[in-house]
């Protein structure tokens, strides 16, 4: 578990950057106040005020939650194929990701038929991991409009 450091002002948030360099998407959020990412051992959180680190990311979900006109707290939700996730501290996260998809993305149809497919090779490695990729995806649509 991850150490907040003394200077941590739970009042501020931080920046988050999300960039995907095959989709060639960018996102950025100005006032973070958590962020939820897979990992390889689990899951974290990461609340302002953590100490700087790089997260390896496994597929799954990424959740975000931020401030909207220093007022109203807003979720945001993305499925995430991997990456790799930098914590400066209280100034910025920094996600770089394959692949990392909104609800408004996918229908569950293409979801379910996308996995019905990998499903029959699970076996080989890269299509476990792009089968938890997928049922990221799946988790996504289903929660459409909540967490």
């Amino acid at each position: 578990m991850a150490e907040v450091s003394a200077a941590a002002n739970p009042a501020q948030g931080f920046a988050l950057e999300l960039y995907s360099w095959e989709q060639g998407k960018f996102a950025e959020y100005v006032d973070v106040r958590l962020i939820g990412v897979a990992i390889p051992w689990g899951a974290s959180e990461i609340l302002p005020g953590h100490e700087p680190t790089i997260f390896a990311l496994a597929p799954g979900l990424l959740r975000i939650r931020y401030v909207v006109s220093g007022r109203t707290e807003e979720w945001a939700q993305f499925a995430v194929h991997d990456g790799v996730m930098t914590v400066d501290g209280n100034k910025k996260a920094v996600i770089l990701a394959p692949e990392f998809i909104t609800a408004h993305d996918v229908t569950e149809e293409a979801v379910l038929e996308r996995i019905a497919a990998l499903e029959a090779d699970a076996y080989d490695p890269e299509v476990e991991e792009r089968l938890a990729f997928e049922r990221a995806c799946l988790t996504l649509c289903r929660r459409r409009g909540g967490l």
